[in-house]
């Protein structure tokens, strides 16, 4: 492919043509199942710029895809441990150009007032690193980054999630109703409840676990209890298709083994926002899923709050989203609450989007993944390999990096002089080498200088 692309533009009074040098960008996804439709978003406009753009999975696959495509650019998930620090180090050394694209809403300055040192660690990073632009979604996470006077900026786009929802050809990217239904033997004739799995870690490997990972997703309790309900659901109305369907890491066999001979069917493989666009009703319990249900203009119905078992910053009963859609304490407020929804539109608190907008999502206009592209589009990166250091040991006899394996440092306590004493294993080395009979060193030490044996060696 060629490295520069050409483009006229049209005035009504003259005709421009500029010459652009086209730049390979290599986007890394961080999770394919919540990420990729964004970063396939991303890749469409900056492919329009005249970039060449490609998309690998950035856990197992990022440093051997950055060896195999050179890109001039990359774009990386948050930096958050040693792996993914040496990684866009090592990047800048080949020379690319390094953007971080912040996956997830992070906090607010009321969140980051509330941390404790080490929560606020965790928000500006435990481990420095160096990159070109870090692209973050709320206008407060990049005010606290900012202040870290980092040799790089950090600008907030907006939710990237809603561009998803919003995108004018959402219909025409995922699998259709007909599809899904047959599928899932679901009726056609029924509206459809959608039960979004509670109480796990979203989008994290399940081979790939951390011990708190772990943790989260064994929460039984919670479990129990959405089970409970699907089972209430299942009873009281029949006129309803229920599909349920897992967020990534929570363990299929629980679910597989209760929802079986209910004939109730578990959507393991399509992503949320296919499910969401073909059903009727959504229930969840403080999903990030809610937001991306109000933009589908599908009302939602939160029953219990996952954001409530645990004390910290971002999991708290006050959290925002556990305020956006109507809240049913127990399994007949539930009932009544679908019964009473109005399909194809929104029931989200007006109030709560607003508050998120201004607080850990930013704007939700689903632009963000064209402000994001026109700031990657402005990196500059140009891949090359460099001669690398390696950990081969080229020493030989006569001919080494340091004297330590030739000599032994020693001090004379009487006139106070340094010298040195030569060490018998490297003339051992070198007869050796030699093929010559070995020559004995003087088993008697004494200082180069007065004779004296008053000697300390150093080293």
């Amino acid at each position: 492919m060629e490295d520069t692309v050409t483009t006229t533009t049209s005035t009504g009074t003259e005709t421009v043509t500029q010459v652009i040098k086209r730049k390979k960008i290599l986007i890394l996804t961080a999770s394919p199942q919540r990420d990729l439709a964004i970063d396939r978003l991303l890749s469409e406009k900056l492919i329009a710029m005249g970039n060449e753009v490609f998309i690998r999975p950035c856990l197992r696959e990022g440093r051997d895809a950055v060896l195999e495509l050179q890109p001039d650019v990359c774009v990386v998930p948050p930096i958050r441990n040693p792996f993914s620090r040496d990684m866009v180090e090592t990047m800048k050394r080949f020379g690319c150009g390094v953007v971080t694209r912040h996956t997830e809403p992070s906090c607010d300055w009321q969140d980051f007032k509330g941390m404790d040192e080490r929560g606020k660690l965790g928000i500006t990073g435990a481990y420095p690193y160096q990159v070109d632009l870090e692209l973050v979604w709320g206008p407060d996470e990049a005010q606290i980054l900012n202040q870290r006077h980092a040799p790089f900026p950090a600008i907030s786009v907006g939710a990237f999630c809603a561009d998803v929802y919003t995108d004018p050809e959402v219909n025409s990217k995922y699998i259709s109703k007909e599809v899904l239904f047959q599928k899932h033997g679901l009726d056609l004739t029924k509206k459809t409840i959608l039960v979004l799995t509670a109480w796990g870690f979203i989008d994290m490997a399940p081979d790939l676990q951390i011990d708190e990972i772990g943790q989260v997703s064994k929460d039984t309790e919670g479990r129990g209890k959405w089970m409970e309900m699907i089972k209430f659901l299942k009873d009281s109305c029949p006129q309803y298709n229920i599909l349920v369907t897992l967020h990534p890491n929570v363990d299929a066999k629980p679910y597989k083994d209760f929802l079986t001979p209910l004939r109730i069917p578990l959507d393991e493989d399509c992503r949320a926002i296919e499910l969401v666009k073909n059903s009727d009703v959504v229930i969840h319990a403080g999903s990030t899923t809610a937001v991306g249900t109000h933009f589908l203009n599908k009302p939602a119905i939160q029953y219990g709050d996952q954001n409530s078992k645990d004390n910290n910053w971002w999991t708290l009963p006050s959290s925002a989203i556990s305020k956006l859609s109507p809240f049913a304490p127990t399994l007949v407020d539930l009932q009544k609450l679908i019964t009473e929804v109005e399909f194809d539109k929104t029931n989200a608190s007006p109030e709560t989007l607003k508050l998120l907008e201004t607080g850990r999502y930013g704007v939700m206009d689903g632009q963000a993944t064209t402000r994001a592209a026109e700031l990657i589009n402005k990196a500059n990166g140009r891949f090359k390999y460099f001669w690398p250091d390696l950990e081969r040991n080229y020493d030989q006899p006569g001919i080494m990096k340091t004297d330590d394996k030739i000599i032994h440092k020693a001090f004379c306590g009487v006139c106070k002089r340094p010298f040195v004493i030569v060490k018998q294993s490297y003339i051992d080395t070198v007869c050796a080498n030699a093929k010559s009979p070995r020559i004995m060193l003087p088993t008697e030490k004494m200082c180069a200088h007065c004779g004296t044996r008053l000697i300390t060696e150093t080293v």
